[in-house]
């Protein structure tokens, strides 16, 4: 008799979807991030009996079962979230994200991240999953999520502004007027924005949008430093 399966065959459990679901990734996203076919996360949800989850649901149930939600270093996807190391890795590597053995084994492409004796490698790929805030020659393209959290709509307007290595988005009659990018996305374009950051040095990429008693704000790299 064949054991029972817990989770789907790309590794993802119950406890890191909740942890990914209270830290503010939605289905969608995490579906993504670990390769599922679609639908497939939608199926798992209702045996594990999480339908109508949410963030705040899912931090109850971690904390039930004495679980404090991760906090991760971007956003919680399958492993190798800042894309360090080698497809498989060497017998002792440490991977970032907690996978049975069994699945690591099975999957060795899943680990593309592992520290060795100190030493982190480095490779160029970087997937983010959840809230993204894109930077590009135009200015700032917000993905579903990111826009959801922000709560952006077609002609609102954003400001924004700098603090260290943090860029602040606020919602403010002031800013930039939002524009539609895609169906469920938007964008913030501006030629006069566009040549105000780069003359910051902030390095055009994808950066995950985070947090802080009630301001949003993503941290950028900026040449040079």
């Amino acid at each position: 008799m064949k054991p029972l399966k817990d989770g789907p065959a790309c590794g993802l459990t119950k406890k890191i979807f909740l942890e990914g679901i209270a830290n503010g990734e939605t289905m969608s996203s995490i579906e993504k991030a670990w390769g599922m076919k679609y639908n497939t996360i939608h199926n798992w949800v209702k045996k594990w009996e999480l339908k109508g989850i949410t963030p705040e649901k899912a931090r109850k149930l971690l904390e039930q079962t004495g679980e404090e939600p991760a906090q991760p270093k971007g956003i919680i996807t399958k492993p190798g979230v800042s894309g360090v190391g080698t497809a498989a890795g060497p017998s002792n590597y440490k991977p970032q994200a907690d996978l049975p053995e069994a699945v690591i084994k099975a999957n060795p492409k899943l680990i593309d991240e592992y520290v060795l004796n100190d030493i982190e490698w480095f490779t160029p790929e970087l997937v983010i999953a959840g809230p993204v805030v894109s930077l590009n020659k135009s200015g700032f393209t917000f993905n579903d999520t990111a826009t959801a959290k922000l709560g952006l709509q077609v002609d609102d307007a954003l400001m924004i502004g700098v603090a260290g290595n943090k860029l602040v988005l606020k919602k403010d009659s002031r800013g930039v007027k939002v524009k539609q990018a895609t169906s469920h996305s938007v964008t913030v374009q501006s030629r006069k924005l566009a040549s105000w950051l780069t003359k910051k040095n902030i390095k055009r990429r994808r950066y995950p949008l985070r947090s802080e008693n009630g301001m949003y704000f993503i941290e950028v790299e900026v040449s040079g430093r």
